[in-house]
């Protein structure tokens, strides 16, 4: 049963918090680091400069997105919270895709085959979902959603258009990619997000070999490390499990080295 809409935003909620929590206790040991730190280099340098590039770097910020939330210290930046949404491309993303489904699904489910409800639900909240951490840490996008577009020249709209359906895949490919064994029929589906070197994430509209009839989207996670897979009924239930993908120790200051973190080596 597909998670109702107050079951994706609990769950939205949720994977935030943690989160937001657990890049705050990061942000604890890492800024007020940086804001002391000194270094040994005599190369000129202006400290105060090295010390905010130091804190980009850490989080993947450039000097525009810090004048533009007011941060010219590493202290403010701990002041600073913003979450992303982008509602208005999501239309013309979901388009794609829908027209990209209709096109490549089992001729049996062309007339059911929709936009998952639930992404729908996602999208009036987030423009991408990519993980959590600190941008340093991010190894896999659940969901690239509308990257492409916001980081995109005069020409994104295009490009956004044909990267966006290039993801929509054959059900053959979409199994594959999926991980779904014999167990299972697959009548399409589209990579949701990018794995690099972790393995991949894939919207399936399926169901289990021989239920007539019982075609629903299910969320899969296949890693690249030794090809196990995950399979989510719901976003709700993978939210759950991916807020804390990857999650190792958190920093301890004793152990930081001043001259590897002014130089962004985190």
């Amino acid at each position: 049963m597909r998670s109702a809409r107050v079951d994706v935003k609990a769950a939205l909620a949720a994977y935030r918090s943690h989160v937001a929590s657990r890049n705050r206790q990061v942000l604890e040991v890492y800024v007020p680091f940086i804001a002391a730190a000194e270094t040994d280099l005599d190369d000129g340098e202006d400290l105060v400069r090295l010390r905010m590039e130091s804190l980009r770097g850490l989080l993947s910020a450039d000097e525009d997105c810090f004048a533009e939330l007011g941060i010219a210290t590493p202290g403010e930046c701990a002041e600073q919270a913003r979450e992303g949404m982008r509602s208005k491309m999501w239309g013309a993303y979901f388009d794609v895709v829908l027209r990209e489904l209709r096109r490549t699904c089992l001729e049996e489910v062309w007339e059911s085959i929709g936009v998952p409800e639930e992404l729908q639900v996602l999208a009036e909240e987030v423009d991408a979902v990519d993980g959590p951490g600190l941008a340093k840490d991010r190894t896999a996008f659940f969901w690239w959603g509308l990257k492409d577009r916001l980081w995109g020249t005069a020409a994104a709209g295009r490009e956004f258009e044909r990267r966006t359906a290039e993801r929509v895949m054959m059900p053959t490919e979409a199994k594959q990619m999926s991980g779904l064994g014999p167990g299972w029929e697959v009548a399409g589906g589209w990579e949701l997000g990018e794995g690099r070197e972790e393995g991949w994430f894939c919207a399936v509209y399926c169901r289990r070999a021989g239920d007539e009839g019982g075609w629903r989207w299910r969320y899969t996670f296949v890693s690249q490390w030794d090809y196990s897979s995950r399979v989510f009924g719901s976003v709700a239930k993978f939210l759950g499990w991916y807020c804390t993908f990857n999650e190792g120790e958190l920093p301890r200051a004793e152990e930081l080295n001043a001259d590897d973190i002014l130089a962004g080596l985190f």
